[in-house]
C-alpha cells in the first residue's frame, strides 16, 4: 500500500540541509516485520532501493514515537485498526475452526490408510468417528448462528 501522505529525505553526513528524495513510500507486512520501501536516485546514476523492515518487538517503540507526534491521530487510528480487526474476528475464527477440523480429518485418514493388518477396523473407526463429531459440531453451529 501506498503511504499517500509520507515522503523521504535524503542528506549527506556532512552536508548542512536535507533535499527531497522521493515521495514514493511503499507499506507491506509479513508475518515477521513491517517493511517501508522506497527508491531514490543513486549518485553516480540510477535508482537505489531502500527496503525498512520493523520487525514486531519494536511496535511498542513505533506507537510510542507515534504518539509523540500526534496523540489524538495515533489514537484514532489504533482505534479503527482495533474496531477493524475485532469486526474480522469471526471469519478468522471459521477459517481456523475449518484447518484445525481438516487436518484433523487429515490425520486419521493418513492414520487409517498406513494401518497394518488387523488395525484397520480400529483406524476406520476413529477415522468415521471424528468425521461424524465434526459434522455434527458444523450442524450445532449453524443452528445456533441462525
Amino acid at each position: 500500500m501506498r503511504l499517500t501522505h509520507s515522503n523521504v529525505l535524503r542528506s549527506g553526513v556532512t552536508a548542512r540541509y536535507w533535499s527531497q528524495g522521493t515521495d514514493e513510500v511503499d507499506l507491506s507486512s509479513t508475518p515477521k516485520s513491517l517493511s517501508i520501501r522506497f527508491h531514490i536516485d543513486s549518485k553516480g546514476g540510477g535508482q537505489t532501493e531502500i527496503e525498512l523492515n520493523i520487525r514486531p518487538r519494536d511496535f511498542s517503540a513505533l506507537l510510542r514515537a507515534m504518539s509523540e507526534t500526534n496523540r489524538e491521530a495515533t489514537i484514532h487510528a489504533v482505534g479503527e485498526e482495533l474496531a477493524r480487526q475485532i469486526a474480522e474476528q469471526p471469519q478468522r475464527d471459521r477459517r481456523l475452526t475449518n484447518f484445525v477440523r481438516q487436518n484433523l480429518i487429515d490425520l486419521a485418514r493418513q492414520k487409517y490408510e498406513s494401518a497394518r493388518p488387523g488395525e484397520h477396523n480400529d483406524a476406520r473407526a476413529v477415522l468415521h468417528g471424528i468425521r461424524r463429531l465434526i459434522e455434527e459440531q458444523a450442524r450445532n453451529e449453524e443452528r445456533a448462528s441462525a
